[in-house]
């Protein structure tokens, strides 16, 4: 039988029918390669930035329960000492109290960068150990071997053993300090006046006790800030803020100086 040329076509294994490649085996394209990138680039931003706000509110509230238990250390010193806290930081070398030729002949600067309220509470036991701040860079005094201001609870009063010129500083540390309160606001030079209701300053006469932060990052001085003043008084990470227990000023390079109200006597 003869089979029209035409239909011959159409005879098994004669028919060739364009084979399509499946996208797996294709690959994908460079849009569909850039789109997945930028989704994942997105998602792992959002994932870094929660973790970071987390970690930055539990450093907060850290900060925030070691501020009430250096208050009650504080107050507890106060109150078995005659409603007095020494001062440890001034412009006048004699508002520090110190025993010692050599040590009460030092400059105000001097006296105040190596003398601390920390070795005060630590010496009288009424704090089992020293100011634990999680915040900022905290490093080690200038010349930490140094000799050590000690603190003589029969005198009431700072001494070196032998008396000399001190030349500790920790004036980049974390730390405590008792200043009498100045006419000024505690991010200017020995500044001490907090705004504790954000507009009246503490009373003239008065001594008041705050805690220093040196290179506090500028989002975490918020987070202390949101913690220990709320929403009132918290402004944001760029700009200064004066008002409440928790001041600091405008940062720099991301960083700011952070001071908190303790009490004042």
């Amino acid at each position: 039988m003869k089979i029209h040329p035409k239909l011959r076509q159409l005879q098994p294994g004669s028919l060739r029918l364009p084979v399509r490649r499946s996208r797996r085996e294709a690959g994908f394209t460079l849009v569909e390669i850039l789109t997945v990138a930028a989704i994942i680039t997105f998602l792992v931003g959002i994932t870094i930035a929660g973790l970071t706000k987390g970690t930055e509110n539990g450093r907060a509230s850290a900060v925030a329960g070691a501020i009430s238990q250096i208050k009650g250390a504080v107050k507890q010193f106060a109150d078995e000492h005659g409603g007095v806290v020494p001062i440890t930081d001034s412009t006048t070398a004699t508002a520090i109290p110190t025993s010692g030729t050599t040590l009460s002949g030092s400059t105000a600067t001097v006296l105040s960068r190596a003398i601390i309220l920390d070795t005060v509470l630590l010496t009288e036991r009424t704090a089992d150990r020293a100011v634990q701040l999680p915040a900022g860079p905290n490093p080690r005094p200038v010349n930490p071997t140094a000799a050590d201001i000690l603190w003589d609870p029969a005198l009431q009063r700072f001494r070196m053993n032998p008396d000399a010129v001190p030349t500790r500083d920790y004036s980049l540390c974390n730390r405590l300090e008792c200043q009498a309160v100045t006419a000024t606001s505690p991010e200017t030079a020995l500044g001490s006046n907090f705004m504790l209701d954000g507009v009246n300053g503490l009373p003239a006469g008065r001594r008041v006790v705050a805690a220093i932060i040196p290179g506090c990052p500028a989002s975490l001085a918020l987070r202390i800030s949101e913690k220990l003043d709320g929403e009132r008084f918290s402004t944001n990470e760029t700009t200064l803020d004066r008002q409440g227990a928790v001041v600091y000023n405008t940062p720099s390079n991301g960083v700011t100086d952070v001071y908190i109200y303790i009490v004042d006597l």
